[in-house]
């Protein structure tokens, strides 16, 4: 009976996580096609080419602890009953966590030399191997292609 509680918290954590990262993919993907978050990045990325591993560990750390202390706020906003705050942190949270998720990808190399991160990222990358998440993945897969077929046909319908 435990063991069935167990699978089911996992198994609503990973289904929780996977909409989240769905729509702050797009979301991702909407800020850096539609603003200038992408030059920002670029720039950002060209001044610390050939720095120190340290200064790019504080830039990291910087954008990360914001993106936290944002989280933190739209937490106890909505357990302060104060639900369109705490969705405005939250959105304030998803943005900045874009810049975060693109920094660390195109500075990984230098970020993983430090074993806080290195180990951090390994968890992630454990638990998106595991059988929870590649099977909630599949169905979202499947579920998001089927809604954008059904999308397309009401579009197509009003068009």
């Amino acid at each position: 009976m435990l063991r069935k509680i167990y699978n089911l918290i996992i198994y609503a954590a990973v289904v929780a996580y996977t909409i989240l990262e769905t729509f702050w993919e797009y979301v991702s993907d909407v800020l850096f096609t539609y603003t200038p978050l992408r030059l920002f990045s670029i720039k950002i990325h060209d001044t610390l080419e050939n720095k120190s591993e340290y200064l790019i560990l504080a830039v990291f750390i910087l954008h990360f602890v914001a993106m936290e202390a944002a989280a933190i706020m739209s937490g106890k906003a909505f357990l302060s009953g104060n639900i369109m705050l705490g969705l405005l942190m939250y959105l304030v949270k998803g943005i900045l966590a874009v810049p975060v998720f693109r920094f660390f990808t195109v500075e990984k190399e230098h970020l993983l030399k430090f074993k806080f991160i290195r180990v951090s990222y390994e968890l992630v990358t454990w638990i998106k191997s595991s059988e929870y998440f590649i099977k909630v993945t599949a169905m979202f897969k499947k579920l998001k292609a089927q809604l954008l077929v059904k999308v397309r046909k009401i579009y197509q319908d009003w068009c």
